[in-house]
C-alpha cells in the first residue's frame, strides 16, 4: 500500500513539474469567464429602483433600510439596487483628490446613470451643482405637485440660473471659441434668475451615515430615470422617515 501511494505521489510530482501550466491557465481562464458572466448577470437582474450613495464616508444603516424596510413598506416584488462605494473627486472646498480609483468610480457613476441603472442619487450639494451643469437631475416641479413642494420648501435644494453662464462657457470651450461673458457681468443672480428645485436635504434621516466634509446629504432624481414613479415614492418615503424622526 505504501509503495502504491509513493508511486501515485511521484506521478503527481511529475505532472506538476512538467504540465502544471497546462492545467493552471485553462483554470484561470474558466474563473475569469465565470466571474464575468456572474457579474454581468448580477448587474442586469431586474430591480424596482436603483439608488446611488456618492461621497459617503459611512453609509450607516441606509443600505439595509432601503433594501428591506422600504421594500417591505411598498410591497415590492423586485429588489432595490444600492451602490454606495462611489466617490466624486471634488470636495466642498473645491479640493480635488484625483486618485485612480476615485476617477474610476466617478466614471462608473456616470455610466450607471446614463445606462438607466441609477434612478435616485444621495450625495452632497457641490456634486449636485456640478452635475446640474449637464444637467443630470430632474427639476422637482416635473414630478411633485405644488402643494407637496410648498410643504417641503424649507428642505429642498435649489439651483439658480447662473448655471446658464457655466453651460455657455463650457459650450464655447468645446467649440474652441473665446467665451464672451459681457452679457452676464451686470446680472445680479440673487435678484434675477429662476430658482430650480433639484433635490431634498435629508440630513435628519438617522439611517443615513456621514458624508465627506460632514456635508448634509441631498436626494436627487436622475433626469433620465425609467422608474420615475418608484423614484417619487422612494423620495416621499425618505421624507416621511425624516418627519417621523423629527417628531420623535
Amino acid at each position: 500500500m505504501k509503495e502504491y501511494l509513493i508511486k501515485i505521489w511521484k506521478k503527481v510530482e511529475h505532472f506538476w513539474e512538467y504540465y502544471k501550466w497546462y492545467a493552471i491557465i485553462p483554470f484561470l481562464f474558466i474563473v475569469i469567464i465565470v466571474s464575468f458572466i456572474t457579474g454581468y448577470i448580477s448587474d442586469n437582474k431586474p430591480f424596482s429602483l436603483g439608488v446611488a450613495i456618492v461621497n459617503s464616508s459611512e453609509v450607516g444603516d441606509a443600505v439595509y433600510a432601503f433594501q428591506n424596510e422600504y421594500v417591505e413598506a411598498r410591497g415590492l416584488e423586485l429588489p432595490v439596487k444600492v451602490i454606495y462605494d462611489l466617490q466624486h473627486p471634488k470636495t466642498s472646498s473645491g479640493f480635488s483628490f484625483m486618485f485612480t480609483d476615485t476617477v474610476a468610480n466617478y466614471q462608473r457613476y456616470q455610466g450607471l446613470v446614463t445606462n438607466y441603472n441609477i434612478d435616485v442619487t444621495i450625495t452632497t450639494d457641490w456634486m449636485v451643482k456640478e452635475y446640474m451643469q449637464v444637467p443630470f437631475y430632474m427639476d422637482l416641479r416635473e414630478c411633485f405637485d405644488e402643494e407637496f413642494l410648498a410643504a417641503h420648501e424649507d428642505i429642498y435644494y435649489v439651483i439658480k440660473e447662473e448655471i446658464e453662464y457655466e453651460l455657455a462657457r463650457r459650450e464655447a470651450e468645446a467649440d474652441g471659441l473665446t467665451f464672451d461673458d459681457s452679457e452676464y457681468e451686470n446680472v445680479n443672480w440673487e435678484e434675477t434668475g429662476e430658482k430650480i428645485p433639484v433635490g431634498f436635504y435629508i440630513g435628519n434621516y438617522n439611517a443615513m451615515g456621514r458624508f465627506v466634509d460632514d456635508a448634509e446629504p441631498i436626494l436627487a432624481i436622475s433626469v433620465n430615470t425609467i422608474r420615475l414613479e418608484e423614484s417619487v415614492e422612494f423620495t416621499k418615503w425618505i421624507l416621511e422617515q425624516c418627519e417621523e424622526e423629527d417628531a420623535g
